[in-house]
């Protein structure tokens, strides 16, 4: 394993991978690993508290500056809701989880819209088991 980069080390790599992130499909747990792979695979665990906070500081800088980032309001808005099927998925709760993932279908682009779709078919997959 690499060594534990510093706070410092930390922001800055994230400064730079929140703008290049697709924030409406990646979970917090997706960044993490994304920001860790940046660092060699650095297991980052013990520092996702200050991951969380940093990204909330460095979203609002994002969303508040008048250059063109990509990031907006409802991509940070649509990106926890993400989260948050997918949070319901792992713990079981079916009916919630279909409930967001098509809230997110109408609200997203329509380019995102084919990972949305594998995500609600293997809800149903888990509720009624595989096709086949």
């Amino acid at each position: 394993m690499a060594e534990l980069p510093t706070n410092a080390e930390i922001r800055s790599k994230m400064e730079s991978l929140l703008r290049t992130v697709n924030l409406d499909i990646m979970t917090t747990t997706q960044f993490i690993a994304a920001l860790s792979d940046e660092f060699d695979g650095a297991d980052l665990s013990s520092r996702k508290k200050f991951i969380l906070g940093a990204r909330d500081e460095i979203l609002d800088v994002i969303m508040g500056s008048d250059d063109s980032s990509s990031i907006t309001k409802k991509q940070v808005i649509l990106s926890m809701r993400w989260e948050k099927a997918a949070a319901a998925v792992q713990e079981g709760r079916h009916k919630e989880a279909l409930r967001l993932y098509h809230s997110l279908l109408a609200d997203s682009p329509q380019s995102d819209t084919s990972m949305i779709n594998d995500a609600i078919e293997g809800v149903i997959d888990e509720i009624y088991g595989p096709k086949g």
